[in-house]
């Protein structure tokens, strides 16, 4: 059984993979952000911008985010086989 679904397994892997890249990209770029700062953002409302910093802070945010839902991926394909190995067949 442990050759089968050879191609979750990969994606389990992959998944959990993304999930630290992600993290760590973000969370340097939130932090360079944060410490250099730099000139407002401007949106699209008109007379509305936001700090370069406030951006850093989301940067870290996102960065949980993206590696909580890409793990969670992985949990439920590990799952998945966890499943599909207990039932036999």
């Amino acid at each position: 059984m442990a050759k089968s679904y050879k191609f979750l397994r990969v994606g389990k892997m992959v998944f959990k993979i993304f999930a630290w890249v992600s993290a760590v990209f973000l969370v340097v770029a939130g932090v360079i952000v944060l410490i250099v700062g730099g000139a407002p953002v401007p949106t699209p409302i008109p007379g509305v911008e936001i700090p370069a910093r406030v951006l850093g802070l989301i940067s870290l945010f996102q960065a949980v985010v993206y590696f909580f839902l890409f793990w969670l991926v992985a949990s439920l394909i590990q799952l998945w086989l966890d499943i599909r190995e207990h039932l036999g067949g």
